[in-house]
């Protein structure tokens, strides 16, 4: 059963809002899942009091060159009245990866606690995905009476396969040199790592290869290795500083 697209129906035609979709998507997706995207109970209990906004009209995509690399989701819509507020977009959460490489999101917000002025407004969103998921192609954020979908060009895909990490080369590689980011992750390394040895701290940027003969974790081909990072910036201090 293609669960997602039989589901769309359920967002059209009437308000839905998320304890609708609490309920709907795990039945549609054949499974006991919830749609919640990363978050606390505090979180969730405010996103299950939120609404779909009436319709959306552009949906945007894109990889950030970002440490680490980054999905960034902008989407604008319509609301029916005025007084909506704390627009989001919630991922559907999936038991197995849609076969057509898109993924999909409700497009929500708060609406006015007491009676609003009926003028259709203008509302944006951007959500941040910091985990990609493999042979993910596009997004299709769904709306009260609509949905929209984007595609990753291919220039978006082959940029997904960068990588752009920060950690500390070791003495662990038997055939090639080896490094481990923050995250204590295994990495090999191709190509020249510019005098740079085994205890010393950098970053890394480059491609990770499908194939590798270094028989050791994710191998990739290094573009660049230094101890600033001028091809990426930590995504970290940036959403400090918003």
């Amino acid at each position: 059963m293609n669960g997602i697209n039989k589901g769309v129906s359920l967002f059209t035609g009437a308000r839905v809002n998320l304890r609708h979709m609490a309920v709907c998507l795990p039945l549609l997706l054949a499974a006991p899942a919830e749609v919640w995207a990363d978050g606390d109970a505090a979180d969730q209990r405010q996103s299950a009091a939120k609404s779909m906004v009436y319709r959306v009209d552009n949906v945007q995509v894109n990889i950030l060159e970002s440490y680490p690399p980054m999905l960034e989701i902008r989407a604008e819509g319509m609301i029916p009245t005025a007084g909506w507020s704390n627009a989001e977009l919630v991922a559907f959460q999936y038991i197995q990866a849609p076969p057509d490489g898109i993924y999909d999101f409700g497009f929500v917000a708060m609406p006015p606690d007491q009676p609003a002025a009926e003028v259709i407004s203008s509302m944006s969103v951007t959500y941040r995905m910091a985990v990609i998921p493999d042979g993910l192609k596009g997004v299709r954020v769904h709306a009260e009476s609509n949905s929209k979908a984007a595609m990753l060009g291919e220039s978006d895909v082959s940029q997904s396969k960068k990588v752009c990490l920060k950690g500390r080369l070791t003495e662990e590689g038997v055939e090639c040199p080896a490094f481990r980011d923050t995250q204590g992750r295994l990495y090999t390394l191709g190509g020249d790592l510019s005098g740079y040895r085994p205890g010393d701290d950098v970053y890394v940027t480059g491609e990770a290869a499908e194939y590798s003969f270094c028989m050791q974790g994710v191998t990739i081909s290094v573009d660049y290795i230094g101890a600033s990072a001028p091809n990426c910036y930590d995504v970290t201090q940036q959403q400090n500083a918003d």
